[in-house]
């Protein structure tokens, strides 16, 4: 199994959990609270990850452009945004319903790929986004009506998470290939920068 692949199931699980444990939390604290809690706990293991790389991987000078900054910082505010709507749209309307609306964000993400950040995808890219946004919005078991789409938190809350996902995937990738370092290591830089910044914004 190719690596990229690995760890993009243990995304989606660990994904699955994530959101769980934030519905469960946004019972007994605010939505912002609840945000923080994403960012908060998640800083520790980001900066155990870089620095284990850090101290495996031998890289030379590091240059950190204004472009980077820039990108990662629109991705932590972005994730902000999307953490808040998904949080909102999970405890407005059922788990998987919320759940599924913020899954749009794949389909987002190529659109907006191709629109605003020359990342085409094939005619069968599309074809395979679009079974699963579909399939994931059929395993939810949700009719949707017209007044569903007229006045229900849930859909506005839920493709708002959607779209604040599918741009900060987009700028996450912009981010971590400005840095000249192998790719693990960019993406725990990237990665562990956001963290930091996202729990600074969410504590203020």
């Amino acid at each position: 199994m190719d690596s990229w692949i690995a760890f993009t199931l243990l995304a989606v699980v660990m994904q699955s959990v994530r959101t769980a444990g934030q519905k469960q939390i946004a019972q007994s604290i605010s939505i912002q609270a609840t945000t923080l809690v994403r960012f908060l706990f998640g800083l520790p293991f980001a900066a155990l990850y870089f620095l284990a790389l850090a101290y495996l991987i031998e890289v030379g000078p590091i240059a950190l452009t204004s472009y980077f900054f820039l990108s990662a910082t629109l991705v932590a505010i972005f994730q902000i945004f999307a953490t808040v709507c998904l949080v909102n749209a999970i405890t407005v309307k059922n788990f998987a319903v919320g759940t599924a609306l913020a899954k749009t964000e794949a389909i987002l993400t190529a659109i907006l790929g191709v629109w605003f950040f020359s990342a085409a995808l094939s005619f069968l890219g599309y074809v395979s986004v679009v079974v699963g946004v579909v399939g994931v919005l059929v395993a939810s078991n949700w009719k949707i009506t017209l007044q569903d789409l007229v006045d229900n938190k849930s859909i506005k809350y839920g493709l708002g998470a959607g779209l604040g996902f599918a741009l900060a995937s987009l700028w996450l990738r912009e981010a971590s290939l400005e840095l000249t370092m192998p790719v693990l290591l960019s993406a725990a830089a990237t990665l562990l920068y956001m963290v930091m910044l996202q729990t600074a914004i969410c504590l203020a």
